[in-house]
Parts: structure tokens; sequence; C-alpha cells
């Protein structure tokens, strides 16, 4: 092992590198640390990504005021296509990760007034429903043997619920990690 680390060392002894900072953290504003307290930004955990106030500063900087096409064409989970939305911008995003894209596309969900009374309905049907319909066991027995027979039993009961969900956006909240409604004009 360390015969491999002073390899990689004398290979990039010669890589001239510009340090801005000598000290890197989880809290810098290039990760995803910051997202986990913001609405929407929090439903689904993803190192990787940016934070929303490094994007914001990013806007602020280089953006015009008035609308603006912003195309991140690494998405991830859509912090970048999120911010521009909230700036008044329009935001596209292209991923190629299905889960990423999938959670990218919930977050930016906004409900109207009537969306949010069903929503609503939807989660107190939810509260009160015993789940006692399970959707089909998946063929893949690789994910079958992720979960002890209890687990993957009451998870299936809960995709049932959500797969009876009339309404894709609705359905598509519930689908995504934490189901959490988008209000139009809210800050959640």
């Amino acid at each position: 092992m360390n015969s491999i680390l002073s390899s990689y060392k004398k290979i990039e002894q010669d890589i001239p590198v510009e340090y801005f900072s000598n000290k890197v953290t989880y809290d810098a504003p290039v990760n995803f640390n910051e997202s986990l307290s913001q609405p929407r930004h929090r439903w689904y955990p993803y190192k990787e990504g940016f934070s929303p106030s490094f994007v914001r500063s990013f806007f602020n900087r280089y953006v015009d005021q008035g609308t603006v096409n912003v195309l991140d064409p690494f998405s991830g989970v859509g912090t970048t296509v999120l911010e521009a939305c909230l700036s008044g911008h329009q935001g596209v995003g292209i991923e190629v990760n299905p889960l990423a894209a999938f959670i990218a596309d919930t977050k930016t969900i906004n409900l109207n007034a009537t969306e949010t009374e069903k929503f609503d309905r939807v989660l107190h049907k939810f509260e009160k429903s015993e789940l006692s319909v399970a959707a089909e066991v998946p063929q893949n027995k690789t994910v079958i043997s992720y979960f002890e027979n209890e687990v993957l039993t009451a998870l299936l009961r809960i995709k049932q619920f959500i797969l009876e969900i009339e309404n894709k956006k609705l359905r598509d909240l519930f689908f995504s990690e934490y189901p959490v409604a988008c209000y139009e004009g809210s800050e959640h």
C-alpha cells in the first residue's frame, strides 16, 4: 500500500497545483452538507452535490437579472436546476443516473392549491391505511436478498399504496424518500 502511495506522490510531484485554501472540510460550499438543512434540497442526501449557497453565489456573480436559461449537463439531484428556478430563471438538467434524475424532477414539483388539498387528503389516507395489499415481489433475487421478509412485505405494501395514487405529481412525491409537498409560493 505504501509503495502505491509513494508512486502516486512521485507522479503528482510535477503537476502544478494552485491552492486557494489549505483547508478542505465537509462544510465547504461545494459539498452537499448545507443542503441537509434546507427545504427540498434535504429530501435526498447526495454527497456529490453542490451546496445551494454555492450555486446561488455563482448566479449572483455571473448571471444577469431577468430570465436566463440554465443548463446543467450533469445535474445529479438537481441543486443547480432548483436554485435556477428559485432565482427566477429557467433550469434544465441532464442526468444519466435514473434515481438522481427522478429525485431532481421530484424536487422541482410545485403544487397548486387544489393539488395541495389532494396531497393532504392522500397523506391522511396513508396515515389511516392498514396497508393490507402488497405490490408484486420483484423478480430480482438480489434485491429480495437485501431485505428480511417482514421488511420487504412492509415496503411492498407502501409501494402498492403509492401505485394507486392517480395524480402523477402526488405519486412521485410519495415515491421520493421524504414525502414532503412543495407548495407554490411557499418555502417548502
